[in-house]
């Protein structure tokens, strides 16, 4: 529905329609990783145990402990001294070994 309340709102209407969505569509539609700081330990060794691996591999040996299932993976990270580039890097890391498991 269109208030009729000027030029402005017409204005806003045309651009909304003509950036398909407006810009937060756009955002929107690009593909989220499965693996993020936010997935949970837990989540992590039932859904991707391939990339829980990679973090055996980098001495979090946190994901076979019972207390951790709840813990984020930027959790677990930060317990281990781990810096922000050092946890986007392990995320990448694991979403690459899940992505090969999927294959």
């Amino acid at each position: 529905m269109l208030l009729k309340v000027g030029g402005i709102v017409l204005y806003i209407t045309l651009l909304y329609i003509s950036t398909g969505g407006g810009m937060a569509k756009k955002a929107a539609d690009k593909p989220k990783a499965p693996i993020t700081r936010d997935t949970t330990l837990g989540e992590l060794v039932e859904r991707f145990p391939e990339a829980a691996m990679v973090m055996a591999r980098k001495g979090m040996h946190c994901i076979g402990c019972h207390m951790a299932a709840w813990e984020t993976v930027e959790q677990g990270a930060r317990a281990h001294g781990m810096l922000d580039r050092d946890i986007d890097g392990m995320l990448e890391e694991m979403n690459r070994a899940a992505a090969k498991k999927k294959k």
